[in-house]
């Protein structure tokens, strides 16, 4: 555990970095570690977004601790429901979501869910798009991801559609 902290320490001597992450929480009692405490204060420290893939309950333990962390939340949550991401939205201003691989889910058949679409059209400021290309395979699939995410960002407004889309990563990483 002190190694991967020695590692980020040493990495964020570059100052190239934005961010820290994706890196997974598995549950609550494991977001309130010692070695994801101090990562949280290293991001802290330099201004940084941790990009973390857990549940809600892990990311309200880490606002718990740091109120002042800004969290880029992977999936939203994986499987929590708009409702949830909306809660933990209003409940934490330095809060946003990445949604990918959740594109089926958000527009089944290629219809906007519209309990997504409510989520989009309410927190179009905090919500990016992503393709999470975490392994080879994904890249094969890479063009049809897109393709779906297209059709589906059509169906909101422009505005919103084109803040998803790319105008909020290019904003959170400049």
């Amino acid at each position: 555990k002190d190694r991967i902290l020695t590692y980020f320490k040493d990495r964020l001597e570059m100052p190239i970095y934005k961010g820290l992450g994706e890196f997974h929480i598995h549950n609550p009692i494991d977001a309130d570690s010692r070695v994801i405490r101090e990562t949280v204060q290293l991001a802290v420290k330099r201004n940084l977004y941790i990009h973390v893939h857990t549940n809600h309950k892990a990311v309200e333990t880490i606002f718990s601790y740091e109120p002042n962390v800004k969290i880029l939340w992977a999936h939203a949550g994986m499987s929590d429901a708009p409702s949830v991401v909306s809660r933990m939205f209003d409940q934490f201003k330095n809060l946003w979501v990445d949604i990918s691989i959740r594109e089926y889910e958000i527009a089944p058949n290629g219809i906007l869910d519209p309990e997504w679409e409510t989520l989009f059209l309410n927190y179009s400021d905090r919500i990016t798009i992503g393709s999470d290309t975490w392994v080879n395979s994904q890249w094969d699939q890479y063009e049809e991801i897109i393709s779906f995410d297209r059709k589906w960002l059509a169906q909101l407004p422009e505005k919103v559609a084109k803040k998803i889309a790319y105008e909020n990563a290019k904003r959170l990483f400049e």
